[in-house]
This record gives structure tokens, sequence and C-alpha cells, in this order.
């Protein structure tokens, strides 16, 4: 029987992040992070809902007893697989800091990035 301590630290290790780099994109201490992969502290239905935008799960997938977590690959625009652990920091905090934005901002977070990448590639 996993735990949201257990499943937390198993879903951000498949990611290749650290602890500090969910904690930041949570808002929140990485002390407080670590607190709950330990399972000391219970994270509110907030966080959990954050995590679970972080995870691309649903946050009651983080609630249910016995699940399995399978990190998906994303393309890149030339086609090719690339997995997110092979991505640098820069890039993990990118992808952490839309994830956890309502999909009205995302959707403008990521138009706006797409300009930028054209403008950049002229």
């Amino acid at each position: 029987m996993e735990k949201i301590g257990e499943k937390i630290k198993i879903l951000r290790t498949k990611f290749g992040l650290t602890q500090k780099e969910v904690a930041d994109a949570l808002e929140i201490e990485r002390s407080t992070y670590t607190y709950y992969e330990l399972g000391k502290t219970t994270p509110s239905w907030n966080v959990v809902k954050k995590l679970a935008q972080i995870f691309q799960i649903a946050p009651y997938d983080l609630l249910e007893e016995q699940n399995k977590y399978i990190m998906s690959d994303v393309l890149s625009n030339e086609g090719e697989n690339i997995n997110i652990c092979n991505l640098n920091s820069s890039e993990k905090k990118i992808i952490l800091a839309l994830r956890t934005l309502p999909a009205q901002n995302k959707n403008k977070a990521i138009d706006s990035i797409d300009k930028i990448i054209k403008d950049l590639k002229k």
C-alpha cells in the first residue's frame, strides 16, 4: 500500500526532478516538500492538485492505494522522442511552471513561447 509520500517520491524520481525543483514549482520550502515525501506531514488538497499538474496525473491518482505511474515521452519539433529525464534544469523549470498554471494562462504562455521561438529562428 503506497502512501502519497511514496508516490510523489517515485514520480519525482521518474521525472528526474530534485526535491528543490518540485518545492520551487509548488512555491513552498524544500523542507516542507521533504516532509511530504517522508510522510511526516500530508499536503493540503491545493498542494495535491498542484502535484498532480506537475506529474500530469489526476489528483485522485495520488490518493489511490495501488497505482503505477508511467512517465510519457514528449516529442521535439524534429519528431524525435525526448525523455523528460534528458531535459536540463532550465527546461524542467519551464515545464514545471507551465504545469502549475491554470489552463487559460497556460495557453497564453505557450503562445508567447511559440512566438519567441519563431522570432529567434528568423
